[in-house]
């Protein structure tokens, strides 16, 4: 069987904020099913399943920056506040209770299957270490100077790839039901409302595109479209998103 990942100081520090701040939400085993998670489209995230959406890594496992920027921000558009007030050694350590919550949730998985016989001990510690560590950082090439002939790359990128779920306007139609790989239901980005739910800078967007948002409908597009292409659909998805902005 593998072993829990041991409680150190800074765990239980990251626990205290994680039961006051988030197990409403995201339950205090993590699973998604804390008291408010009722009715909440999409539904918290499960960390047990270790399907992070925003991440910046080669093999999509959050990095400690990726965790930090998602906490003190939260997700615009959904029920996910943003906790700007807290400190950096703080929200670290709650990275690093909800990086312990994901690997025991996984390395219960992977017992079931050294306790049936499909793996060696050995296979599923090595599995939960890729499942469980972040890779290196995406390389995001440098961000292209935006003109009208690159946007209308970016456009045809995007009514080849995107306007099923997200609209020829950025507006969904939500009357076509998606669904994350639980079975909740997941409503696409609405870009014209003027967010993103994981940033708006344009190297978080390249990323996202490239990288896909696991656990959902989002696939990856890094074999079908080349970087240039995809620095073109971000800065139409940029110029989509500009007419939900409020005008001060």
């Amino acid at each position: 069987m593998l072993p829990s990942v041991e409680m150190t100081p800074e765990l239980v520090r990251g626990r205290s904020f994680f039961e006051m701040s988030c197990a409403l939400c995201h339950g205090e085993r993590g699973d998604g099913n804390g008291r408010f998670s009722m009715g909440q489209t999409p539904r918290p995230r499960d960390f047990r399943r270790a399907k992070f959406k925003f991440t910046t890594t080669t093999n999509q496992v959050p990095s400690d920056d990726d965790l930090v920027r998602l906490f003190r921000v939260g997700v615009p558009g959904a029920t996910m506040p943003g906790y700007p007030q807290a400190d950096r050694g703080e929200l670290l350590a709650v990275a690093a209770y909800v990086r312990k919550l994901t690997a025991d949730g996984v390395s219960v998985d992977l017992s079931r299957e050294i306790a049936s016989g499909t793996l060696s001990l050995d296979e599923a510690k090595r599995m939960l270490a890729a499942r469980t560590t972040p890779g290196v950082p995406v390389v995001v090439p440098p961000e292209p100077v935006v003109d009208e002939s690159r946007l209308a790359n970016g456009k045809r990128v995007y009514l080849e790839a995107c306007v099923k779920c997200h609209g020829a306007d950025g507006t969904p139609d939500i009357s076509e039901a998606l669904f994350d790989e639980d079975g909740t239901r997941n409503i696409p980005r609405r870009f014209a409302q003027g967010y993103f739910k994981g940033g708006e800078e344009g190297a978080l967007l390249f990323v996202r595109v490239l990288n896909g948002m696991p656990g959902t409908p989002m696939p990856s597009f890094k074999d079908a479209y080349s970087p240039a292409d995809i620095w073109d659909v971000v800065h139409y998805l940029q110029r989509l998103s500009l007419h939900g902005k409020p005008r001060g």
